[in-house]
């Protein structure tokens, strides 16, 4: 797959690579490179200290959201790492009995987070989708009778440039637009709360259902809501999908995850 197109403000570059934040792709000389959700997340956390030493502990906070892993697990997504750079493999330098470093020159851009990732206005295609002309054609008719799809499939298969395509060619249908939040870019649990709370428009601590502003009146237009990235926050992901679901009849969710959200009503 050939880069097409980008977002300026959304793109690192080191070397002969180009990492689009927004996309989580990693990119040689414009052509995919295959790197699973986990090795990315640790990829970020390296290149947000690059030039410094980060800790293994470090690392497995920010890429594990303050799971409990050991270190065999980080061991891994390293070796992963280095086996995406291949030859430049050595990027990513071990200091010895202290953690890892990232040794190339970042440019053109920034890790800066700024707000949270929810937007109207869906990404640029920075791919071009060749082949998946029937899927996505079956994927829409599944809105003429479902009220949840879910994109379901491994990392890196293409499930977020899938969805958004498939966002994009639903749009029209909905007369009260389309609500994107990308859930994959959300690197804490905190962050992750503060997304959907924002986008509920849930005000107190009684939680999703206090007062959803993505809910409207009986009689308001329909509203298409895109979860995109949900593995990483499946259970949030799933609970505000059955509040937008049940409280809002005329609203579509479309999602986009590494495992089904298990919703009532949900087609894969």
């Amino acid at each position: 797959m050939l880069l097409s197109s980008e977002t300026p403000d959304n793109v690192v570059s080191f070397g002969n690579y180009r990492l689009l934040l927004r996309q989580r792709l990693l990119l040689r000389a414009g052509v995919a490179v295959e790197v699973g959700d986990r090795a990315f997340d640790v990829l970020l956390a390296l290149l947000e200290s690059a030039g410094r030493t980060v800790s293994k502990s470090e690392l497995i906070l920010k890429a594990w959201a303050g799971s409990e892993v050991g270190e065999n697990a980080l061991q891994a997504q390293i070796a992963a790492l280095r086996r995406a750079f291949g030859p430049d493999r050595g990027l990513i330098v071990t200091v010895s009995g202290r953690g890892y470093q990232f040794a190339g020159e970042l440019r053109l851009g920034s890790l800066a987070r700024g707000p949270l990732p929810r937007r109207a206005t869906l990404p640029e295609p920075t791919l071009e989708m060749v082949g998946r002309e029937r899927e996505l054609e079956q994927l829409a008719g599944l809105f003429g009778t479902q009220r949840l799809v879910t994109i379901v499939g491994f990392g890196g298969v293409g499930k977020s440039l899938l969805g958004c395509e498939l966002a994009r060619l639903l749009k029209p249908e909905f007369a009260g637009g389309l609500q994107w939040l990308d859930l994959a870019a959300i690197r804490s649990p905190q962050a992750a709360r503060a997304a959907v709370a924002e986008t509920t428009g849930e005000t107190d601590r009684s939680g999703l259902r206090a007062a959803p502003a993505f809910l409207p009146a009986v009689g308001a237009p329909a509203r298409l809501l895109f979860l995109d990235g949900c593995e990483r926050w499946i259970g949030l992901a799933a609970e505000l999908t059955d509040a937008t679901l049940r409280l809002n009849p005329a609203a579509r969710v479309l999602a986009t995850s590494r495992e089904p959200l298990r919703v009532e009503g949900e087609s894969t």
